[in-house]
């Protein structure tokens, strides 16, 4: 029963972030087997029509979110369920270093510290300063919700303020040590969660960097911007509660 929710749980996730029906459910259950399967296992088992498996099959091998284990007969696994938010991230960092790239290409700039509005919604971040300035000015406009996630690394160089409004906070650390430091009447729940990456989220808009806070992205266009929600969504679903 309690894998049957969290299978239903982690395709909904998944479908959010942009996978096909298809794709959710393949990922879904091959996570949740936690074992190799054959194609018709698979297509039983994740309700899939059997000639759809293969071809989903080979778009998620490509992305690197399963893999094949044998050829004869055809058998796929997928990575363990706790590891399956790091290949998201991956591919989510990996999209925003393309679009940087080709905004780059195209101003044709020498970028120093700052930010550029090269794209009215995509706007890459360059230097500690103004990773830190957009970082609180996300904090400061958010009106329903806030997901913050950071390092001890990232943690050292913020500044943060928590909105003195009725906002939802959570919080996700890396480390216990950083728990003390970050703890406030103000957040609604705080998990442990250990990616070597700065984020926070609001329903208006985003800040996504690396931890040292030296190159990231402000981000408020709508369909990144979900992307980046649904991600959150699912590191607090996997990520280790802490008692308040």
């Amino acid at each position: 029963m309690g894998d049957r929710k969290t299978l239903e749980r982690l395709e909904k996730l998944l479908k959010e972030l942009g996978f096909t029906i298809y794709e959710a459910r393949m990922l879904s259950y091959l996570s949740i087997m936690r074992k190799p399967l054959k194609v018709k296992e698979i297509s039983s088992g994740a309700n899939i029509p059997r000639t759809k498996v293969y071809e989903v099959a080979d778009s998620l091998v490509e992305r690197g979110f399963i893999e094949l284990v044998s050829s004869k007969p055809l058998m796929f696994r997928s990575p363990p369920l706790n590891e399956l938010p790091s290949l998201l991230i991956k591919e989510l960092l990996e999209e925003f270093k393309r679009k940087v790239s080709l905004m780059n290409k195209i101003s044709r700039l020498e970028l120093e510290e700052g930010f550029w509005p090269l794209e009215k919604t995509i706007i890459p971040l360059y230097g500690t300063s103004i990773i830190v300035h957009m970082a609180n000015f996300v904090i400061a406009g958010a009106r329903e919700f806030l997901i913050l996630m950071t390092t001890r690394k990232s943690f050292d160089a913020l500044n943060i303020e928590f909105p003195n409004k009725d906002v939802k906070i959570r919080v996700l650390v890396d480390s216990y040590e950083l728990l003390r430091e970050v703890s406030s009447p103000r957040i609604s729940e705080i998990r442990l969660s250990r990616y070597d990456i700065f984020a926070v989220v609001s329903e208006q808009s985003a800040v996504i960097s690396n931890e040292e806070l030296s190159v990231g992205l402000y981000v408020s266009r709508e369909e990144l911007l979900s992307f980046m929600r649904s991600i959150m969504e699912m590191l607090f679903e996997f990520a280790v509660p802490i008692p308040r």
